[in-house]
Parts: structure tokens; C-alpha cells; sequence
């Protein structure tokens, strides 16, 4: 499948590329958060990020949360953030 092709398939379906990986992103990083006492330069690295820097601001965006945070109080945290996983299903695909 050709990347133009893949990208209108994705759009007929309301979805992105970006979305689509920010939210595997987010899955992966819960588990390994919750499941290991990995230090989050291990984790961001795993997840294809440069710095634990930039892994730690896109975690913020998703959860609305702080990755340390979240591995501290878990699934809690992200359900009494403002904004919460909510930013998926209310973000516009693109």
C-alpha cells in the first residue's frame, strides 16, 4: 500500500498516522510504567523517543499527567487529570 493510499484510508475513518501511534505510544508506556521499574530514559528510548525529555512532554499531552506521576498513582491519576485520555476521542484526526 502506497503512503497516499494509506493516508485516504486512514482519513475515510477519521484517523491519522500520528494518532494511530500516539496512542500505541500511550498503551506501551502505561504497561511498562505499571509493570517495571524501568528509569524513563529505558522507557522513552523503547518507544522510539530521543530524550526522556520529549517522551515526558508527549506523555503529558496524552494523560495529563507527568510519566512519574502516573507510575506513582497509577490509572488514577490519568482518570482525575484535566483533559485525561479524553484528548483521543475528542482530537480531530490529522
Amino acid at each position: 500500500v502506497s503512503t497516499r493510499t494509506l493516508k485516504r484510508r486512514l482519513q475515510a475513518r477519521g484517523l491519522s498516522y500520528r494518532r494511530l501511534l500516539d496512542e500505541a505510544r500511550l498503551g506501551r508506556a502505561t504497561e511498562l510504567l505499571r509493570q517495571s521499574r524501568r528509569p524513563l530514559e529505558a522507557i522513552a528510548a523503547e518507544l522510539g523517543y530521543s530524550s526522556s525529555a520529549n517522551f515526558s512532554r508527549a506523555f503529558r499531552r496524552w494523560a495529563g499527567v507527568t510519566p512519574g506521576r502516573y507510575r506513582q498513582q497509577g490509572a488514577a491519576a490519568i482518570s482525575t487529570a484535566a483533559g485525561g485520555l479524553s484528548a483521543f476521542a475528542a482530537a480531530p484526526a490529522g
